[in-house]
Order: structure tokens, then C-alpha cells, then sequence
């Protein structure tokens, strides 16, 4: 829903600016070249919303940066012709001391914006998938229980609910992927060992490179990613967790109350 609204604010965006090139005979390039270039962040948002509104998790890159990274150059043509029009003596010194500002700012911001966006684009990634989660398991649990009530055995019904929930819930579907596997081969979800004494018998392993631990962590069935670096803190903390019961989400009390 609010996907749509901002496209249709960018159209009649775009139409306005194309109208005001219509009606501007001498700066008619400039705000032609800016028409065309709120129009083609309009057909990238448009497309992007059609084909990846309804998921979760996007893939990124995606087809409509294309669309999104015209409009830098458009933009940069246009302010260049409305100068051109708007400005009719070139001062050079006059130039170079806004051209001095404008990178004073942009350092500051990517200042700002290397010390800041590392910790906003982990939290934005943890707030989706926990949405996605949350979501996610009542349709799960709703799912396994008419696929077993219409007989299929547990394994089958996994199988069948986890390529249901793949478009909309891929993160979720992949997990259940790898829970059942776990399952099957009758691998240990939980421990009851001491984190520092798996802690220190993991520090004695062959990954260990220059006295840091190195891992090989999955990223999907198939797909893995070697000698990853983590944080004796992060792995003491997973360990920690490896003790606790299994946790019961948000939505299995919703899908109790629904019942």
C-alpha cells in the first residue's frame, strides 16, 4: 500500500516536470532531462513493487537499479543546461569555492554515514526477518497441521508446507529446510555442555589461524562460506543459546489464541 502511494506521487511528479518542459521554450533541455529522470525512477519503483512487493526479502541487486541509476546522469544534464540558461557569466573562482563546500558536506556524510549505516542496515535486516518470522509461523503451523489431517506422513508435510511458504517466506522455508535435515539425520539440536569447555576445545581446532577461530558458515543448503571470522563473544553467546529450550515465537501464541 505505501509502496503504491509513493508511485503514484512520483507519476505526477514526473508529469508535472514533463509539462513545465513542454511550456519552457529556453530551459526546456533541463527540465526535460529532469522529467525523464523522475520518470525512470517511477518505472523502477513500479517494477520493483510488482515484482518483489509481496517478498520479504528482495534480491539485491535487483533489474530496477537500471532504472534508479539513470537518474543520476539525467539529473547531472539537466542541472548542467539550467546553469547554462540561469547563469549567463561562468565565474571560476566562484565555482571552485561551492565545488569546495559541496565536498566538505559529502565527506562529512559519508562520515557519518560509514560510522552509522553498518549498525542501521544490521538492524534494518533483523527487524525484517523477525517480521518475517513472526508472519510466517502461523501460516507454517496452519499449513503442517492440514497437510498431516489430509494424511501425508511429518516428512512429506514439511516438504510440501516448505515449497509452499519459499516465495513468501524464504528465509523461514530455507530453516525448515535445514531443522528437517538435522532432524533426519538425528544430529543434536541442543547441548548440555559447558560453553568455555566447548569454547576451549574448539580453540584447539585446525581452522585456527593466528590465534583466531575460523568457521565455515552456510548460507543455504549447497551454499557455504569458508574461514568466516567471528567474535569469541558472538561464539561464547551462540553456545550459551545452544543450552536454552527451543524458544516459541510470537506466532504460535497467536495461532493458540486463534484456536
Amino acid at each position: 500500500y505505501d509502496n503504491w502511494i509513493h508511485n503514484v506521487i512520483l507519476a505526477i511528479c514526473a508529469v508535472l516536470v514533463l509539462a513545465r518542459a513542454a511550456y519552457e521554450p529556453i530551459a526546456r533541455p533541463a527540465w526535460l532531462a529532469f522529467g525523464m529522470a523522475v520518470l525512470l525512477w517511477f518505472v523502477g519503483s513500479a517494477a520493483w513493487a510488482v515484482a518483489y512487493g509481496a517478498q520479504s526479502h528482495a534480491p539485491y541487486p535487483s533489474f530496477a537499479d537500471i532504472f534508479w541509476l539513470a537518474w543520476y546522469p539525467l539529473v547531472a544534464v539537466g542541472i548542467f543546461y539550467l546553469i547554462r540558461v540561469r547563469v549567463p557569466q561562468f565565474e571560476l573562482h566562484r565555482w571552485m569555492d561551492g565545488i569546495a563546500v559541496t565536498l566538505l558536506v559529502l565527506a562529512a556524510g559519508f562520515a557519518l554515514a560509514a560510522i552509522l549505516g553498518p549498525d542501521q542496515v544490521i538492524k534494518s535486516r533483523r527487524t525484517a526477518r523477525e517480521r518475517e518470522y513472526r508472519d510466517g509461523f502461523p501460516d507454517l503451523l496452519d499449513l503442517l497441521v492440514a497437510s498431516v489431517e489430509a494424511g501425508l506422513s511429518l516428512d512429506a508435510a514439511v516438504s510440501r508446507v516448505t515449497e509452499e511458504l519459499q516465495r513468501r517466506y524464504p528465509t523461514l522455508s530455507e530453516h525448515l529446510r535445514v531443522l528437517t535435515l538435522l532432524t533426519l539425520l538425528r544430529l543434536p539440536l541442543q547441548t548440555s555442555a559447558a560453553p568455555d569447555a566447548i569454547f576451549e576445545a574448539m580453540s584447539s581446532d585446525k581452522k585456527k589461524r593466528s590465534g583466531r577461530l575460523r568457521f565455515v558458515l552456510p548460507r543455504a543448503i549447497g551454499d557455504v562460506e569458508y574461514g568466516v571470522e567471528c567474535e569469541s563473544r558472538a561464539v561464547r553467546a551462540v553456545l550459551a543459546r545452544l543450552r536454552e529450550p527451543p524458544r516459541h515465537p510470537e506466532g504460535s501464541r497467536r495461532i493458540r489464541a486463534r484456536r
